[in-house]
């Protein structure tokens, strides 16, 4: 990592991780960096993961529309799973474990901007129920105005797009240098 914070015509650049872990390192490498050199005080640069970067960038935008912690959207979900399972006399050994898994797959539909096709999620019972659970969530977020923590890049994204968010100049992308099959993904 270089001994200067990144910037663009003397303002701060984000430099962005994929997760908390290599934010904290490359803030520490930083800081060696810094140390080695001789400095006595430096600024600190902003370096997030992507995930907190949005976040703020949201919150900084004054919006209408508050964001939903991951234990929030994971108790919504279990009382909905809670709440549906008694109507379709569904009996689940693993309540909390099926609604876990029901936000995963609600999360992967959002990352990767799956369809929720009526038609497809009714050959089954099962994608019945998940696409009845994952109208319900959406219906409670509608209604309490908020999002869910897998839409906020898109949310953020449109808001930039519209202007309400300002666009860094430049962002940096840091990765780490070991190249874990959770990395290679990204």
């Amino acid at each position: 990592m270089p001994n200067s914070v990144n910037s663009v015509e003397g303002e701060a650049c984000p430099t962005l991780t994929v997760n908390s872990r290599l934010a904290r390192w490359r803030l520490l490498e930083y800081n060696e960096a810094q140390s080695k050199a001789g400095l006595k005080a430096w600024s600190t640069p902003k370096i997030l993961p992507l995930t907190a970067w949005l976040k703020q960038a949201w919150i900084q935008s004054w919006p209408d529309q508050y964001i939903l912690t991951p234990l929030q959207a994971e108790k919504l979900w279990t009382q909905i799973v809670r709440q549906t399972s008694w109507k379709v006399k569904l009996d689940l050994l693993h309540l909390r474990e099926t609604s876990r898994k029901a936000q995963e797959a609600y999360s992967l539909v959002r990352q990767y901007r799956l369809p929720l096709d009526r038609e497809k999620f009714s050959r089954t019972e099962e994608g019945k129920l998940f696409l009845g659970w994952v109208q319900t969530y959406q219906k409670w977020l509608a209604t309490h105005n908020a999002i869910d923590p897998a839409s906020v890049l898109d949310t953020v994204n449109k808001a930039m797009a519209k202007g309400r968010i300002p666009l860094p100049k430049k962002i940096v992308f840091a990765r780490s240098e070991e190249h874990t099959s959770e990395l290679q993904s990204h």
